[in-house]
């Protein structure tokens, strides 16, 4: 049998989440494994982990050819699906779009309005969507009695399927085949030891807290058998050579006698691998015995679910918690060797800054090798989105996408005795005295393996974007184009001159650029791609030009169509253009053409060295691949780049480049401008530092300038035409 499926797992534009810890996407691995085992063909392409933009997702589904495509929605990434979905529509209106996941299972009919998908799949998937598969092949109505299922149909109408009944026996459902996502190397959840698969043992949560969204699973908990758990661990053992698993059940202890038998198996087999416990557990049927028998299993490090050390809060949000008995179990658990976790919720109704005191004092109390503080999130269908809803006032509109996650440092809402400001400085507030310097010092003396490291500088990125997201309201320009391009410009001019800090950076960097064409010959200088600049106050001969004719510009015309003559310019100057120029090839085949024998090409563009790479992927909007071909689709004249365009085509591809023009001469490669740029806020972020300090810390540039090819974050570059092309 031949039926096409495509599975993706989106990317997101929001910021706050923690992208340190990278699972494969287990429940689409599980359902296509599921259809290939039955003899569909099924594939997975994760977007998440390679970071891919709907635009790139869509060549893959060129190139794939599906008839369906399955995408796992989450709150934090619809704005990403709605648009890839869009494309798809454009490609090729005959592909069925569905979706799964919490939303689907919250709000399917709503969630089909908003991303215009043809169905969503509520609760588990494996055998739904075998049904849907073999409507497919039978050529009948793909959702015709498909559980579960909501979907369009041909009227304008909605089919509805009947309830999709949890599936008691979950051994009957295949191994997941980790092949589908190019195995597990790719993916780096916080591990000692590496490679590490996560697996299940159970699915669903039989307690109610008021924040989690338990609508995949609902309040029914259902066991793999022991000896099934086992044998999937030794495959991949075998198979993937792994050394670590990460257990992602909501509550691994949730039947003692179950999670013991699992156990027992474990040490009776000699697995020989580490095991964390990374969800956290409840304390409900945890005792020293069996924490003892994780340790000899090879279970390291365990995480605690436990929210609040504030009993009226705990109570309120529905959180049954023995907090002596946390007390004694997690201090057990640390004497006997484990390296422990907890998870906490700041902003959760009832809580005071006195609460979020106590909790930070039982997190040290405790001696938590990490605490995880998470901002109180209201997803549809939950009682605190209702109690919101009822009490309070959303902070975002919670019909649209999640534009920031519980790491952001933003709150959700705000209740008539909590506003935003407020849970904002309970936030820090928890962040800044739990890690302080002994906690750092301590937690980095506890790293064994490089793996480890790793992950503790990812996660540590996390919190660092959320504090400054909230600090210095960080923000992502995600649709650019969207915006009239003509008042972006005039945004960016008011931007550069308005901010005096970020102004002296710009009028260094145009004296950069007249340094560099000193000596040429008279002649015609174009700057091309001006923006909201103001070159003509340092160089006034020169023309100023951009892709948009703006007032105070010179020209309006397309850098791979110039309208100049052959060999009649002196130089082309450029400030922050080149990455945006999406070929490459006909660019400098255009300004080769009207440049005259011994004119220059002079540009300022982001560099790429340790400094900068670490800015410009994790607080960048603009795309930064390092391992990107020259050429990248384009969506408009402004959003679509790459900053890593400039050191690919004159450092990792310079061989390429001089063989393609070989009338051209690079000159001058120079790093510049490691903090000063940054400082200034940019044209997204508040000026940081005092305007009067601008001097100061160009005096320290100068002092560290030796370090520049490591620190820089720009990169001057000088291009000249051989004097006898003319």
């Amino acid at each position: 049998m031949d039926c096409k499926f495509l599975f993706i797992e989106p990317g997101s534009y929001s910021l706050g989440l923690n992208k340190a810890t990278l699972f494969p996407p287990l429940g689409l691995v599980y359902l296509a494994t599921n259809l290939n085992d039955r003899g569909f063909s099924a594939q997975i392409y994760d977007a998440s982990i390679k970071r891919s933009t709907p635009q790139e997702t869509l060549a893959i589904v060129k190139q794939k050819k599906p008839e369906v495509i399955g995408l796992r929605m989450y709150y934090c990434n619809i704005d990403w699906v709605k648009e890839l979905i869009k494309l798809v529509r454009n490609l090729d209106s005959g592909i069925i779009v569905g979706i799964g996941g919490p939303c689907a299972s919250t709000e399917p009919k709503a969630t089909i309005n908003k991303t215009g998908a043809d169905f969503c799949m509520a609760g588990e998937g494996e055998f739904a969507i075998l049904e849907l598969a073999k409507n497919i092949y039978a050529l009948r109505p793909y959702y015709e009695d498909v559980p579960g299922i909501m979907a369009r149909t041909n009227n304008n109408g909605y089919y509805s399927g009947s309830p999709n009944n949890r599936i008691k026996d979950i051994d009957r459902i295949p191994f997941p085949d980790y092949d589908l996502v190019g195995g597990l190397d790719p993916y780096s959840p916080r591990t000692r030891y590496s490679p590490a698969a996560p697996i299940i043992t159970t699915r669903g949560c039989a307690f109610k807290c008021s924040f989690c969204a338990r609508h995949v699973f609902g309040n029914l908990v259902t066991y793999r058998s022991a000896e099934n758990v086992i044998q999937e661990i030794v495959l991949l053992k075998q198979k993937y050579g792994i050394r670590q698993i990460d257990i992602l059940d909501d509550n691994f202890t949730v039947d003692r006698n179950h999670a013991q038998r699992i156990l027992d198996l474990i040490i009776k087999e000699k697995i020989g691998l580490s095991f964390d416990l990374r969800s956290g557990v409840r304390l409900e049927s945890l005792d020293n015995e069996l924490l003892i028998k994780m340790r000899k299993a090879g279970f390291y490090k365990i995480a605690f679910g436990i929210e609040s050390a504030d009993k009226r809060v705990l109570e309120l949000c529905n959180k049954r918690l023995d907090l002596d008995k946390l007390r004694k179990t997690a201090l057990f658990a640390k004497d006997i060797g484990f390296k422990t976790s907890g998870f906490f919720i700041i902003g959760l109704p009832g809580e005071t800054f006195q609460s979020v005191r106590k909790t930070v004092g039982l997190a040290h109390e405790l001696k938590l090798d990490v605490a995880n503080f998470c901002m109180a999130t209201p997803y549809p269908g939950t009682e605190l989105f209702d109690y919101v809803k009822k009490h309070g006032r959303f902070l975002f509109d919670p019909e649209k996408n999640y534009d920031f996650g519980f790491y952001a440092g933003k709150p959700f809402y705000a209740l008539p005795d909590l506003d935003e400001k407020e849970v904002s400085r309970r936030f820090s507030f928890a962040y800044r005295n739990f890690y302080n310097i002994f906690q750092i010092l301590t937690d980095l003396f506890s790293i064994r393996t490089v793996a480890e490291l790793k992950w503790f500088a990812g996660a540590a990125l996390s919190v660092l974007k959320g504090q400054l997201y909230n600090l210095f309201k960080l923000t992502q320009v995600k649709h650019i184009d969207n915006i009239n391009t003509l008042e972006t410009f005039e945004l960016h001019r008011r931007i550069i001159r308005q901010k005096p800090f970020l102004k002296k950076v710009y009028r260094d960097w145009y004296k950069m650029l007249k340094d560099s064409i000193n000596g040429l010959s008279r002649g015609t200088i174009i700057e091309l791609g001006s923006g909201g600049g103001f070159l003509k106050e340092v160089i006034p001969q020169a023309y100023t030009s951009d892709i948009v004719l703006m007032p105070g510009l010179d020209l309006n015309l397309s850098a791979l169509d110039l309208p100049f003559k052959n060999n009649s310019i002196s130089a082309f100057l450029m400030l922050d253009t080149m990455h945006h120029i999406n070929k490459p090839v006909v660019f400098f085949k255009e300004l080769s053409r009207c440049l005259r024998g011994g004119g220059r090409i002079i540009m300022i563009e982001p560099a790429n060295t340790l400094w900068s790479r670490f800015i410009f992927v994790n607080f960048h909007q603009e795309d930064f691949d390092v391992s990107a071909g020259w050429e990248f689709e384009t969506s408009g004249p402004l959003s679509s780049a790459n900053g890593a365009l400039p050191w690919i085509v004159f450092s990792r591809d310079r061989d390429i480049f001089l063989k393609e023009f070989p009338q051209l001469k690079i000159k001058r490669l120079r790093y510049h401008t490691p903090l000063r740029y940054i400082l200034s806020g940019g044209l997204s972020m508040r000026q940081i530092a005092p305007s009067f300090t601008y001097g100061f810390f160009g005096v320290l540039e100068f002092l560290i300038s030796p370090l520049n090819k490591y620190l820089g974050m720009f990169l001057l570059v000088e291009i000249e035409k051989c004097a006898n092309t003319d």
